[in-house]
């Protein structure tokens, strides 16, 4: 009796310890992200249920913080000095393709190259190389709030790279597009924890900056040993292709109640001077370009559709080895974007 009642005890003290430890990196946690960014509410994550945490850059601690009651609300004023600024000011938002400088030193990017053609341009760069919509909608949320002065202009120019929340695994919209998914659909230990998950995120700061760290360490050593060498099916392409429309409404949303006008920029790129009618990702993007299309007031610029005939021929001069642009094509990106911006 004594030594199941030792068991139970030590049992017990292990589940105290362990919850108190719990309680104090949460308590942490949540002070800290206050304090950093000056907001008393992010205290109360988890109890006021409207409110919905997204991580920008854990790096430099920025993150989202909406309010799910205000989020179709938010005030549509314009800021005045937009109106009076003497530059045009784009930000633009994409991948490797948008970032640049991946072919020599003699390598540019097609923002800067944009900057050079009128010098009554600025434009910001948010582009990095490896992310996805995912990540430039949080960079475009974060961005707007903190930001003096408005973009006139936003650049989307996310396509080839949206295949990457196939491989890392769909992240900001998972609920939004697993919404139907049921106990039937799963197994009863995959439903069990999926909704355990979906518990911690809503309710934990502590945990969002854990799940976030370690997403990030597998990305930087490319640890996605189950996607090596296999293939997209079309369920694949389907859901990256949902979750780059959702991405994609939601930015759009955001220009709209800041009136800046939205530009969908879709790179070329090798595969599509292949004469392969080969059904990849570009297939379910055009669907999703033209819904959008229909129901967003945007513009969209094809580059590849405004390439003369001679320089689909010649289309080597405009990449290098790794499928990225050349001085020249970041030149001829610019160029036709140019003059598509004064025709708008």
């Amino acid at each position: 009796m004594k030594i199941h009642f030792k068991w139970l005890y030590n049992f017990f003290l292990i589940i105290f310890i362990t919850l108190l430890y719990t309680i104090i990196i949460e308590v942490v946690a949540r002070v800290s992200v206050s304090l950093i960014n000056d907001n008393k509410n992010y205290f109360f994550y988890g109890f006021n249920k409207n409110l919905n945490i997204e991580i920008v850059d854990l790096s430099e601690f920025k993150f989202n913080l909406n309010d799910l009651n205000n989020h179709n609300k938010k005030s549509k004023k314009i800021i005045k000095d937009n109106l009076n600024k003497s530059k045009k000011i784009i930000w633009t938002f994409g991948a490797s393709m948008t970032y640049g400088f991946a072919c020599g030193d003699n390598s540019s990017s097609w923002p800067n190259e944009l900057k050079e053609i009128d010098n009554s341009i600025e434009v910001i760069n948010y582009s990095f190389p490896s992310i996805y919509s995912d990540d430039s909608i949080k960079i475009l949320d974060y961005e707007i709030r903190k930001q003096s002065k408005n973009p006139d202009y936003i650049f989307w120019a996310h396509r080839d790279e949206e295949v990457l929340s196939i491989i890392r695994g769909i992240d900001r919209n998972k609920y939004r597009i697993n919404e139907n998914i049921s106990k039937n659909n799963l197994s009863k230990i995959n439903y069990i924890f999926m909704r355990l998950k979906k518990t911690f995120e809503a309710n934990f700061i502590s945990y969002l900056i854990l799940d976030h760290a370690v997403k990030k360490i597998k990305k930087r050593n490319n640890f996605f040993p189950e996607r090596k060498n296999k293939k997209f099916d079309q369920k694949e392409y389907t859901l990256a292709s949902l979750n780059f429309e959702l991405n994609t409404n939601d930015a759009i949303q955001i220009a709209e109640q800041k009136n800046i006008k939205f530009f969908i920029i879709s790179l070329f790129s090798d595969d599509q001077f292949s004469k392969k009618n080969e059904k990849n990702f570009n297939y379910y993007y055009n669907e999703k370009i033209n819904k959008i299309k229909k129901n967003r007031n945007v513009t969209y610029i094809d580059t590849f559709a405004l390439l003369l005939p001679d320089d689909k021929k010649n289309y080597k001069k405009f990449t290098c080895e790794n499928k990225h642009y050349t001085l020249m094509g970041n030149k001829k990106i610019a160029e036709l974007l140019y003059n598509n911006l004064n025709s708008n």
